[in-house]
């Protein structure tokens, strides 16, 4: 993105899906947290999304936002967020859901002089050049993945590493407090969207 090699960026489309009872298969979601309205598995994810996708995009001006319960989980939460994020110059739209059986995690970023796709599954990141007219495959490293786990632990690892060294050197950490709590307003204004239907700048 830093290199501009995608040219001004018109949008992205970002998809999260995991089917929740393949989270803990030996848990019933009812049992914990994932399964309560307040801390609901997909209400979980839409920040930890929206974090990163802020550290590469920016802060946006505003967002739309519709929520709901949309499968048969037996769970008193909402299951999928759609939400389309305002960016000023561009746009980012977001869908995120525990309800997808085979489990996805996808970006594609569409730019006046290319196009990015980034797949979870397939490890792989892929640049088609409009000049060209070629794409670029580049592989992701396998990384660490202890056994029985879906996900690669290698940015679970990066980031114990750079709490330590954060903390040794009594240095101000990447990701603060600030931010978070940045990232948990944009999820109540999601929230606050989908309520009202309607647009909500970021205050």
């Amino acid at each position: 993105m830093s290199s501009g090699r995608l040219g001004n960026i018109s949008n992205f489309v970002y998809i999260m899906g995991q089917y929740l009872p393949d989270w803990h298969p030996s848990e019933d979601i009812t049992k914990y947290y994932v399964g309560r309205r307040e801390t609901g598995g997909c209400r979980e994810m839409v920040p930890f999304e929206t974090e990163w996708l802020m550290w590469v995009f920016g802060k946006p001006a505003g967002l739309f936002c519709k929520k709901g319960r949309t499968s048969h989980l037996k769970a008193d939460i909402d299951d999928t967020y759609a939400l389309s994020m305002d960016f000023g110059k561009f746009w980012g739209h977001v869908m995120v859901d525990v309800v997808a059986r085979k489990a996805i995690r996808q970006i594609r970023i569409t730019g006046d002089e290319g196009t990015l796709v980034w797949d979870w599954e397939s490890e792989k990141v892929s640049i088609f050049d409009a000049k060209t007219k070629e794409w670029t495959h580049i592989a992701e490293s396998a990384g660490f993945r202890a056994p029985g786990y879906l996900a690669k632990e290698n940015m679970y690892i990066a980031e114990m590493d750079a709490f330590v060294k954060c903390a040794g050197a009594r240095k101000s950490p990447p990701y603060s407090i600030a931010d978070d709590l940045f990232t948990l307003r944009v999820l109540g204004m999601c929230e606050e969207s989908s309520d009202k239907s309607q647009y909500v700048k970021i205050k």
